[in-house]
């Protein structure tokens, strides 16, 4: 079955990627795309040729079945929401996007659920140690990757930022995933991205 987490993995060694695309001289493959919708609406209007996952803030739509015949992964964002309810039995819910703060109502969640934990720029590069102490304990939760908070910036351009972002990856083995700046990166955008780490973009 397809994954968030199989869906990142295989950027890592991708000739060319399936979400932005890189010209055939740039090794180092393309990223992978997720898309948030307004609204569930938007779905129908997508194939898995426009976007890799797609990722709604509403749960109505899966008690009414609008998302049963989805070929595209879907993702829950549970961050406003404050909480995330129990996954433990297969929905049309592929994943879901918390942040340190999100209450959880269970543990115990379907073998090929998975989380992606965002992390605030203000907590990597403020309070890194803090970040990689609580990190340690990832296992608890099925990650298949990291949201970082902010786009790739000029503030995040300078060596403590680089540093700090690539160490992320390094030190949770998990792909990294970033806010678009808008528009489709360039071939050295994505070689710069994937360099610290990154896997995908959100848009």
């Amino acid at each position: 079955m397809k994954t968030l987490a199989r869906l990142l993995n295989q950027y890592d060694k991708a000739s060319k990627g399936l979400g932005f695309k890189t010209e055939d001289s740039v090794e180092s493959g393309g990223l992978a795309r997720l898309t948030k919708l307004a609204t569930v609406d938007q779905l129908t209007k997508l194939s898995p040729d426009d976007t890799d996952a797609v990722i709604i803030d509403s749960l109505d739509e899966v008690k009414n079945g609008k998302l049963n015949n989805s070929s595209i992964l879907v993702g829950y964002d549970c961050r406003e929401n404050g909480s995330l309810p129990g996954f433990a039995q297969e929905t049309s819910i592929s994943f879901a996007v918390i942040n340190l703060a999100t209450e959880l109502a269970s543990l115990q969640f379907h073998e090929d659920f998975s989380i992606v934990l965002e992390i605030e720029q203000s907590h990597l590069l403020g309070d890194m140690e803090n970040v990689f102490s609580l990190l340690r304990g990832r296992q608890a939760l099925p990650l298949a990757g990291l949201l970082l908070s902010t786009a790739m910036t000029n503030e995040l351009r300078n060596a403590k930022a680089i540093f700090a972002i690539r160490s992320l990856s390094d030190m949770t083995s998990l792909p990294l995933i970033m806010p678009s700046k808008g528009g489709a990166p360039s071939d050295e955008e994505i070689i710069d991205l994937k360099t610290l780490g990154v896997r995908a973009l959100l848009v």
